[in-house]
């Protein structure tokens, strides 16, 4: 139960049920305050327009308003409304007369009638903001005079009255009531009020369960997702896809992207695994080398010296095999691991390749080295990665350049582009090969690639360090006629373009 709360589903619906809650609230106690304010603002135009009614009709039946207690009303009929019942006072507050409807319990003080100000009656907690709105295109209620409310003590029923003075000149000379029934009015804003609240209740209840609804319906493709995930977490099941969504909203496309990722980390994994076990099969070469070699010597320590040599150089020799293996790997590792390079600088290009084209005469056994067109050129990048870029390809040309065989380097701008090529003239790669040649551990002529002393993984360093340095690597070749390396780089800014150096 405790689940239910804390997902994702009950919040989204409480969040829906409330937002709709606050509408309904809001919308109701305006839609309250404004009935409410309207009717009983009615209630007092009624009141002072029934009081200027009768005060006309005290005025033009005597002379002036000197009045007596003989004077008599005009029926209760002429007035605005039957439920409005006027009474009429002298000076000092004695009632003179009243309508036939007028109420009979004991009636206020028509002088503090007269002199209360007047004070909207009911209109809710949002009367202040309601009533300027309410007498909008309706007659405000101005008039002299006061209002009251009183509460009958034994009926419990509320009376709305109106008093004004009569003066003749300056001085009062009657008070004039008029008033009416608030009970029916009361109950009606009573009802109102309930069916508001009634309505509102069953709204949020509407609203919370309606969201519940909608929220899982919108949700099921996350929640299969979680659940697909959790399949594959547990069984590294990485070929499970989610079944394509008829959508094209968030959720459509979230599902398309988990795809994607599902694509992408199965490729990973398979990668890795295929990584793993060429790795695990390059160390078992040396390590099974080494071991046997080991073996034979603690088993015949009287070998002679010659067989001895031999066995340590070819202990020299797999160790510094697994040396390389292992330097390969960690760099691989780092290029895996989003690893950038260390530090970008303006390189001469061309001194670079200079000194690396020196270093690889050591390497030569029996080919020409060469240097074609070399412009002077400069790009920005490291100079250590660079370098080991240059030996790889170099080394890499030399395995598989047979004695009498040439490998010629090449620098050159192309607009925007420096190209840097490695050509010889060896065994070539095969079209089917072709392809393949920059992935870990591929070797072209498998039968003698090991006994060269490669790893499969220098070709893959290469790639990445072109990749790092914003260019692109390609290989063309002719089986049986050599190979061309190329190496495009973005070239400097500041980069001269000078004549190409023999």
């Amino acid at each position: 139960m405790a689940s239910v709360f804390r997902s994702l589903r009950f919040r989204l619906a409480l969040w829906y049920a409330a937002l709709l809650g606050v509408i309904l609230i809001v919308t109701s106690l305006l839609s309250y305050s404004f009935h409410s304010a309207s009717h009983y603002d009615e209630v007092d135009r009624s009141l002072v327009g029934t009081a200027i009614h009768a005060s006309s009709q005290l005025r033009d039946a005597g002379d002036g308003y000197r009045l007596n207690e003989g004077v008599q009303l005009p029926p209760v009929e002429e007035f605005v409304s039957p439920d409005v019942w006027v009474r009429l006072y002298d000076a000092e507050g004695r009632l003179l007369s009243s309508s036939a409807n007028a109420p009979r319990n004991s009636p206020p003080d028509p002088r503090v009638v007269a002199s209360s100000p007047r004070v909207p009656e009911s209109g809710g907690v949002l009367g202040w903001l309601v009533h300027p709105l309410v007498n909008v295109g309706q007659p405000a209620v101005y008039h002299e005079g006061g209002f009251v409310s009183i509460t009958d003590p034994k009926g419990g029923g509320r009376t709305r009255i109106h008093g004004m003075a009569l003066l003749s000149g300056d001085q009062a000379v009657a008070y004039l009531e008029t008033g009416a029934s608030l009970v029916h009015l009361d109950a009606s804003m009573e009802r109102l009020g309930l069916l508001l609240l009634v309505t509102c209740s069953l709204g949020l209840l509407a609203a919370l369960f309606g969201g519940w609804a909608i929220a899982a319906g919108a949700l099921r493709p996350v929640s299969t997702m979680a659940t697909v995930a959790r399949s594959i977490a547990s069984s590294r099941g990485f070929s499970r896809r989610l079944s394509p969504l008829e959508r094209r909203d968030e959720l459509g496309q979230l599902a398309t992207a988990f795809n994607g990722m599902l694509t992408s980390l199965e490729e990973a994994y398979r990668t890795q695994q295929r990584f793993v076990a060429d790795a695990s099969h390059e160390l078992r070469a040396p390590l099974t080398a080494l071991q046997g070699n080991l073996e034979l010597l603690e088993r015949a320590p009287d070998l002679p010296d010659a067989e001895k040599a031999e066995m340590v150089a070819c202990l020299r020799q797999e160790i510094g095999r697994m040396g390389r293996l292992v330097s390969d790997l960690l760099a691989l590792a780092h290029a895996d691991a989003g690893q950038k390079l260390v530090s970008k600088k303006l390189v001469e290009l061309d001194r670079l390749l200079l000194e690396a084209f020196r270093d690889a005469r050591g390497l030569a056994k029996g080919q020409r080295l060469s240097v074609g067109e070399l412009d002077q050129l400069q790009v920005v990048g490291d100079p250590d990665r660079l370098k080991q870029l240059l030996v790889i390809l170099m080394d890499n040309a030399l395995k598989y350049t047979p004695t009498g065989g040439e490998v010629s380097l090449g620098l050159r701008r192309s607009g925007g582009i420096v190209e840097l090529t490695v050509k010889d003239t060896g065994i070539g790669i095969s079209a089917e090969d072709l392809p393949h040649i920059f992935e870990r551990f591929y070797r072209a002529d498998k039968a003698r690639s090991r006994d060269l002393g490669g790893s499969g993984l220098g070709l893959s360093i290469a790639k990445w360090i072109v990749e790092q340095h914003g260019g692109s690597i390609s290989v063309s070749s002719i089986p049986g006629s050599g190979s061309t390396f190329t190496v495009c780089l973005p070239a400097s800014a500041s980069a001269p373009g000078r004549p190409a150096r023999q």
